[in-house]
């Protein structure tokens, strides 16, 4: 009686599976890669429109957002043009509409009750160049749920001690949330389809 090994070839061929099942890793972890081509990632986006509200000087205003859901967090992107050159601004995830009477309402937070800094919050600050065009990313570990986070609001950054911070709100000046906390003037929003 002859016996034959053929665990090697199986060996081989089910390693082969594995590995063509697995992918390729480094390119699912990178943030904004490939986010149309998994399922379990989710890409929503908009144009910004300038708010009525707005403070003067922004009437060539236009630019993007997008919001990338994945299994490993979320990460934000915004693009501007028609901006203040050499100026601070600060924008952020908020959970409501443009649509609605205080555009944007309150920032989205993973914790409701939480802090209004990351890792609660997701904010983009940035500062435009000389020709008044500007872009942010953001990147945070926890996932924002489908059907909120749905909009990026452009906010002027604040001029009090807190302007340096990640969030630019200052201290004083800007309208309140109802909260206790003011915020400095909201310029634009993209409403991020659902």
């Amino acid at each position: 009686m002859t016996v034959r090994m053929i665990a090697p070839p199986l060996t081989a061929l089910l390693a082969g599976a594995v590995i063509a099942a697995c992918g390729d890793s480094e390119t699912a972890s990178t943030p904004f890669a490939g986010a149309s081509n998994t399922s379990d990632t989710t890409t929503v986006s908009g144009a910004f429109a300038l708010l009525s509200k707005a403070p003067n000087g922004f009437g060539d205003l236009s630019g993007t957002a997008k919001l990338i859901r994945t299994g490993n967090g979320t990460d934000a992107s915004i693009v501007l043009s028609g901006l203040k050159p050499n100026t601070r601004y600060v924008s952020h995830v908020h959970a409501g509409g443009c649509d609605q009477p205080d555009a944007g309402g309150p920032h989205f937070k993973f914790v409701l009750d939480g802090a209004d800094q990351p890792p609660n919050e997701i904010h983009l600050p940035f500062t435009s160049d000389a020709k008044g065009d500007g872009s942010a990313n953001a990147h945070s570990d926890n996932t924002v749920p489908i059907g909120e986070g749905r909009s990026i609001i452009v906010h002027m950054a604040g001029t009090g001690a807190q302007a340096g911070g990640s969030s630019g709100h200052s201290a004083h000046g800007g309208p309140s949330d109802g909260n206790g906390h003011s915020h400095p003037p909201k310029i634009a929003c993209a409403a991020l389809g659902q």
